[in-house]
């Protein structure tokens, strides 16, 4: 196959509608440092190389017995969602993502943090960022091999009870912690990226009614759950050197890449909207309070994380604690809150479990009716296992997991 032209610049590649092409035409490159790229489906889907879809173990995941998931592990359907990523296989069967990280120059900080994180020195237990495994050089360009994993760790993989969400957020906490005394500010952060090590794209371990789950299941309790932080393209890192009053930035994280503050989708403190130079691991502490009123702002079972998330995210910068602080304000509130409510069943932001189990029971017997009923028309072309309609489900009131692709059983 022939080698398209390559954008010239990070930014040129990032703006790429359709990146595959591209992608596709660097597999005999890659495929030469040991790495089969995804397969092309179409609509932006792309599947595991090869006959076999199921991956191989690795060594940053929980993986489920076998006899929880069909004995074969689930392979990882992979739909691109930034033109500068790409999924790929190694030779022993193990998935992972291949990110371009510098091209020309550009990404130079982008790949010294990563680095750093994935060096020894870096090998400490609050260190829970998604590693770097390796890095493979082309021309200019520096390319990073990652595990593969899912996001929504915290948010699409609900938690049974308190104590589990309690424990989510004292790692992402911690981890902030380290990437802060490190002088490492994260800049772009989203509760919706911290993956979680469990080697199966389900929520639960998985049953005959795995689609639609009354209730989340306690599929945490099989395992230890890590949390892993992601994404340190917008990041900044100082050396300990400087001076302490230098460790500042000006505007928004993306307008290196000319995007305009319009576009940019997550919170923003309020220094970030002007054009003066303000202190990253502040406006770091005010994107995770932000992210957890949003997320978890119904929870009421852990008394005191609304208000603090409030304290996180007040106006003046001076008036957020440090993480450090936060951190030891959320494991004063665990150590404060009755046995009761930490083994509850947390409520989320979009009251997904609000209802009582009676409603649940009710709402998937409709359920169960409405799609036995789809089975029953005759003349319905449509295979069983997509007559049941997601969109039906939420709008019956029943809340279903997200179904990502790794979910997708394709067609061998």
């Amino acid at each position: 196959m022939s080698l398209l032209k390559l954008p010239a610049t990070l930014r040129e590649w990032r703006a790429l509608e359709d990146s595959v092409p591209i992608w596709t035409s660097l597999a005999p490159f890659f495929a030469q440092q040991g790495y089969r790229l995804f397969v092309p489906l179409g609509s932006a889907h792309t599947a595991p190389p090869g006959c076999c879809p199921h991956r191989a173990p690795d060594d940053w995941h929980h993986w489920p017995p076998l006899e929880r998931t069909n004995n074969a592990i689930p392979h990882s359907a992979f739909r691109p969602t930034s033109p500068v990523n790409f999924a790929a296989r190694s030779m022993d069967d193990k998935d992972v993502i291949i990110r371009l990280v510098q091209l020309a120059g550009d990404g130079a900080e982008f790949l010294d943090i990563l680095r750093f994180l994935s060096s020894p020195a870096a090998h400490v237990p609050a260190n829970r960022t998604v590693p770097m495994l390796s890095e493979i050089q082309k021309d200019n360009m520096v390319f990073g091999v990652f595990p593969f994993m899912s996001p929504g760790g915290l948010t699409n993989k609900w938690c049974e009870t308190t104590r589990e969400l309690l424990d989510g957020l004292e790692q992402v906490f911690d981890t902030f912690n380290f990437l802060h005394d490190n002088l490492i500010a994260h800049r772009d952060f989203s509760l919706s990226e911290v993956f979680l090590n469990y080697g199966s794209a389900r929520q639960y371990p998985p049953d005959e009614s795995w689609f639609y789950p009354q209730l989340p299941g306690p599929f945490r309790k099989l395992f230890d759950a890590q949390y892993f932080i992601n994404d340190f393209e917008l990041s900044v890192h100082y050396s300990p050197s400087s001076d302490p009053t230098s460790r500042r930035v000006v505007g928004h994280p993306t307008a290196r890449y000319g995007h305009s503050i319009d576009t940019y989708g997550k919170a923003l403190p309020p220094e970030a909207l002007l054009d003066e130079p303000y202190c990253p691991f502040r406006a770091d502490i005010f994107q995770l309070g932000q992210e957890i009123l949003y997320e978890f702002g119904y929870v009421t079972t852990l008394p005191g994380l609304v208000p603090l998330a409030e304290r996180m995210t007040a106006a003046d910068p001076a008036q957020r604690p440090s993480i450090a602080e936060a951190l030891a304000s959320l494991r004063e509130i665990g150590a404060s809150t009755p046995e009761s409510l930490l083994n509850e069943m947390p409520k989320d932001a979009h009251m997904r479990y609000a209802w009582s189990l009676e409603e649940i029971e009710q709402r998937t017997l409709e359920l169960d009716m409405e799609y036995n009923a789809t089975l029953m028309e005759p003349s319905s072309p449509v295979p069983r296992e997509a007559t049941l309609i997601p969109e039906k489900a939420v709008a019956a009131g029943l809340a279903l997991p997200s179904f990502t692709l790794d979910q997708a059983v394709l067609p061998p």
